[in-house]
């Protein structure tokens, strides 16, 4: 159930097609729309946790500024 939301399993998947089968770009979309969907959702969101968790680290004085 875990590997449905793992990048790699997708990844792992489109590469053994299209090295020992030989697949096109079109036998591939099954396994790169997942991809690409997940892209559109985790990096906005690892963008904005990133953003909340400097945001709290400049404001407690956690983050050290060197230069």
């Amino acid at each position: 159930m875990l590997s449905r939301i793992s990048r790699a399993t997708y990844v792992l998947d489109a590469i053994r097609k299209a090295l020992i089968d030989g697949a096109s770009a079109d036998q591939l979309l099954p396994d790169l729309w997942p991809l690409l969907a997940m892209a559109f959702v985790f990096i906005p969101v690892g963008l904005w946790g990133f953003g909340q968790a400097e945001r709290y680290a400049k404001r407690t004085g956690k983050l050290k500024r060197v230069g």
